[in-house]
């Protein structure tokens, strides 16, 4: 959630039940955001209590072949309407759709090829996740009445219908359909593999220690959080991997990345068109802490970026130009963003040049990101390496008014590790789906239903 917070004090081992108002006091955005989250997370328990791992009424997402009176799609077929419990979230879908038409999963290209390239047996499943809207995205979030301003953010549910190659038979020797997946939910992760990775890096944050000084009763100036505002400092992992090994050297292969803002990534700037490395934007923010500047990074972002989870490389500023309201990058973006699909720059504060503009995962060091912050990397207790995920977060909040950053700490004043905060996300089995060599489902004999169906007791 790259908004505009303060900061975010949501703490389930806290039990809290219940943000309550008090007369005559100032309302922050964290009260009001740590309500919504505490009665979201109490439904998510209670529906992945009640359904468990996932499940839906009869017919809800059911995976089918196209129909006879439509010409056959090569590598495509339908997804049935309805609702689906994926982990706690509910999944709706509106419409019968194809799988190579789906209302949040941007169209097959180049940009994003159909998995589905090959003859054989391949899992149709369900990935489920939130995304965090603004009015850059909608639109109708603005109140006209009150002359457009930027108000409240959103969070949608988005699912999308992922096909992946497999070497499960669609039945036994015996004849019986292969269901292991739908009865063994550890195995259907087990067969996704690299998609899902356990909670596994922790991060520590503090302001800079004391140096060592001459006159030991003295307090170093540098002991403090020396920024003049009030920041959420997000710190967030670009390219997934393990940390960078100083004793392995050159061996380590591409190693995890991360980049941070100060803003919580959510200085962006509307684009209004791109001709080679030369952006047009409608804004460059109100003032000089929200605006750009040479030597910036930026991160070039659009709905389909977001929803096939990409990570681009960053592109650096090299002039800005106020007047024509354009940005010269460094280089022409990777992928061009789509006019219609509300593209955008995204800001983010790290300096230096290495690996385009992200910084190297190291672990067990301190790294400062400016004004006295430090952060930490290192793998979680009773493991030797953690895996860095892409997207996975920590916030940071860092206050004036006592010098430090808001970080839970040990009774001698030690930061504690805390793991990342991961997008949330979950993974259902929808069907094992068997492609003849012409890409086509000849019927349904060659889908195993692996949906779990809930009785259902409403018309």
């Amino acid at each position: 959630m790259k908004g505009d917070f303060s900061r975010v004090t949501l703490n389930e081992e806290k039990h809290y039940s219940l943000v309550l108002m008090q007369q005559g006091r100032v309302l922050l955005d964290n009260d009001w955001n740590e309500q919504g989250l505490t009665l979201w997370l109490a439904q998510q328990k209670l529906i992945g209590d009640l359904i468990g791992e996932h499940g839906g009424p009869e017919g809800s997402f059911e995976i089918y072949p196209m129909p006879s009176d439509e010409t056959p799609s090569a590598s495509d077929f339908m997804i049935r309407d309805g609702r689906y419990y994926v982990q706690g979230a509910m999944c709706e879908n509106e419409e019968s759709c194809r799988f190579t038409d789906q209302p949040d999963y941007p169209p097959f290209s180049d940009y994003n090829p159909n998995p589905i390239d090959e003859p054989g047996t391949y899992l149709i499943y369900l990935h489920v996740w939130l995304r965090h809207i603004t009015h850059l995205e909608d639109e109708a979030l603005r109140e006209v009445a009150l002359g457009g301003p930027d108000t409240t953010t959103r969070v949608k549910t988005v699912w999308q219908v992922k096909a992946k190659k497999t070497d499960l038979a669609l039945y036994s020797d015996d004849g019986a359909a292969n269901r292991v997946l739908k009865e063994n939910y550890e195995q259907f992760e087990q067969e996704l593999g690299d998609e899902i990775y356990p909670r596994s890096s922790f991060l520590k944050a503090r302001a800079i220690i004391p140096r060592e000084t001459v006159e030991p009763c003295r307090i170093s100036p540098e002991n403090r959080y020396r920024g003049a505002e009030n920041q959420l400092y997000r710190v967030e992992i670009h390219r997934g991997g393990l940390a960078f090994d100083a004793e392995a050297n050159n061996q380590t292969p591409r190693p995890a990345t991360f980049k941070w803002s100060r803003e919580n990534g959510s200085v962006v700037f509307p684009i209004e068109d791109i001709n080679g490395s030369v952006v047009t934007v409608s804004h460059l923010g109100r003032d000089t802490r929200f605006g750009l500047k040479p030597g910036d990074w930026v991160e070039v972002v659009d709905d389909d970026y977001v929803l096939l989870g990409k990570r681009e490389k960053l592109l650096r500023v090299g002039e800005v130009d106020p007047v024509e309201m354009q940005v010269v990058l460094s280089e022409s973006p990777a992928h061009t963003p789509g006019s219609s699909k509300h593209p955008l720059l995204r800001r983010w504060d790290q300096k230096g040049d290495e690996e385009g503009g992200m910084i190297v995962v190291e672990e067990g060091k301190w790294v400062e990101l400016e004004d006295g912050v430090e952060i930490w990397f290192e793998p979680p207790p009773s493991q030797i390496l953690a895996h860095y995920c892409s997207g996975e977060w920590w916030f940071i909040p860092a206050r004036t008014a006592t010098g430090d950053v808001e970080w839970p700490k040990e009774s001698d004043g030690s930061p504690l590790s805390q793991p990342a905060m991961h997008p949330t996300q979950g993974f259902a089995p929808l069907a094992l789906v068997e492609f003849s060599e012409d890409g086509i489902i000849a019927d349904n004999n060659d889908i195993i239903d692996l949906r779990r169906k809930l009785a259902q007791r409403w018309e």
